[in-house]
């Protein structure tokens, strides 16, 4: 196909050249009616290309296809079989894939380092989620990838598995052996589903790992926004070959989308696609090299590491994501959670997730020099702060290995209904958690509704939250607790 076409953003185009006079939505009617505030804040283009898609960006019938062509566009640039774009982000898209693949009581292999948007879907949809153990770096205290083991194990032990679900890369820039997890799964017949949140650009350049649907994933799912510059919750869904059917996944996507979709995220997907099947090597190859330039100027730092090859080849590590930097901060004696806030606040430098250990910068399209350089001061004044006493010291606690799964003893949708009560982490244990505890970012949920709470895990939840961790639903006067089922069973 002609990947300089951009269908969306003609039409919404054509649109702009020639408006209707309009009785219905959106009530702003190209800005004329929205707040003087909003005009001025957000400019008077983004509410003229807040228009509808039909009778809009097409018409009543969807006659033009505005949005086929869109979606075939970027089928083809990908290298997959079929397209479906999202404007809610890859949260939604993810969670419709997995509706489509599965009923009420079936089971799903999720990876456990993944985002909660799959492990979610058990309290709402009666979908039973089996977590599997990503391998663990102890020596780095990061979670990598499923191996293809852990992978075959579970498909043995819940041989009714209808999909496989991994991350890949993952928030800490590791591939999984995809090749190896997609063998395993189909030699059962269960499809592998990869979500690739921050892999939508592998498939645009050969110095970033292969894109997962050459390797043998059924289906993908990727933010397009998080790297590849188009607007925050664009998002995409991949197929490639049979075992996950479009028609299905298309009418599971009608049932839980909005029928006003923003048109302007769907015109920054397409023409991200379009800059992307165009420039996309050279593009990553500018990206690849600042992310280089600030890697040598960090080490250079001292009291830094930068984590880089010697990851490969570990247990759940294929490739690497390079365009993500992971900084371990231990050497200063600060928390990653106190060292985020301060570069935050003092250095105007946000990074995309952090721990007790580390800090995680991811590099995209909007990356310049200019970013590089405030990147390396801020973290050069943070060593000096920390110098000055300005920071409080925290002792490293317990890693990502200290982490214990509690069995599940009630249906997850069962026990986030249930009578509930409050309490602190320590009297949490052998309690049956009511709620999905996942600090924030990068939300991998650490407890789900029904689990029983295990004695590691309430201890590594405590040293979590003292050390400086978000834990959504557990804020304010509410901090250091967490609901549990009142009956005790």
């Amino acid at each position: 196909m002609d990947q300089n076409q951009s269908p969306v953003a003609d039409n919404l185009a054509m649109f702009a050249r020639d408006p209707v006079h309009g009785f219905g939505g959106p009530g702003h009617h190209r800005g004329r009616g929205a707040p003087a505030e909003a005009l001025a804040a957000l400019g008077d283009a983004a509410f003229r290309a807040d228009i509808l898609t039909p009778k809009g960006l097409d018409d009543r019938t969807k006659r033009f296809h505005v949005m086929e062509q869109a979606e075939a566009l970027a089928a083809d640039a990908w290298g997959a079989d079929a397209a479906f774009y999202g404007t809610s982000g890859t949260t939604q898209n993810l969670q419709a894939l997995l509706l489509s693949l599965a009923a009420p009581g079936d089971i799903l292999l999720v990876a456990g380092n993944d985002h909660r948007a799959s492990f979610s879907l058990a309290l709402t949809s009666g979908l039973t989620i089996v977590p599997l153990t990503p391998a663990y770096d102890a020596e780095r205290d990061v979670e990598n990838g499923v191996t293809a083991a852990a992978a075959e194990a579970a498909l043995a032990a819940h041989p009714g598995a209808k999909a496989v679900v991994i991350v890949s890369p993952t928030f800490f820039g590791v591939t999984s052996d995809v090749r190896a997890i997609a063998a395993a799964a189909h030699a059962r017949d269960v499809p592998l589903i990869v979500d690739a949140a921050w892999g939508g650009a592998f498939a645009f350049s050969a110095a970033l790992p292969p894109c997962p649907l050459t390797l043998g994933a059924d289906a993908m799912v990727t933010s397009v926004h998080k790297t590849m510059g188009a607007l925050a919750q664009g998002s995409v869904i991949l197929l490639r070959g049979d075992r996950v059917d479009p028609d299905r996944l298309q009418r599971t996507l009608d049932c839980i989308q909005t029928t006003s979709p923003s048109v302007p995220i769907l015109a920054s997907l397409d023409l991200a696609r379009r800059a992307h099947a165009r420039d996309g090597e050279a593009l990553w190859r500018g990206v690849l090299e600042r992310v280089g330039t600030a890697a040598s100027r960090i080490a250079a730092l001292g009291d830094y590491r930068v984590y880089g090859d010697e990851r490969l080849g570990a247990p759940g590590v294929a490739d690497l994501d390079r365009s993500k930097l992971v900084i371990d901060v231990t050497a200063l004696g600060v928390s990653g959670f106190d060292a985020d806030e301060w570069l935050q606040s003092r250095a105007r430098v946000s990074v995309v997730l952090s721990d007790a250990r580390h800090l995680v910068a991811t590099f995209s399209v909007g990356n310049d020099a200019g970013d590089v350089d405030a990147l390396v001061a801020g973290l050069a004044g943070l060593r000096d702060a920390v110098a000055r006493g300005e920071l409080r010291r925290s002792a490293p606690g317990a890693g990502y290995g200290a982490l214990e799964r509690g069995t599940t003893v009630m249906l997850p949708a069962h026990a986030a209904r249930a009578a509930s009560e409050r309490v602190s982490y320590a009297d949490a244990v052998d309690r049956i958690a009511v709620e999905l505890v996942a600090p924030a970012p990068p939300e991998v949920p650490r407890l789900m509704p029904g689990e029983r709470v295990t004695a590691a895990t309430a201890a590594w939840l405590a040293h979590a939250d003292a050390s400086g961790a978000f834990i959504p639903g557990a804020e304010g006067d509410e901090r250091g607790t967490m609901l549990v089922v009142r009956d005790r069973a």
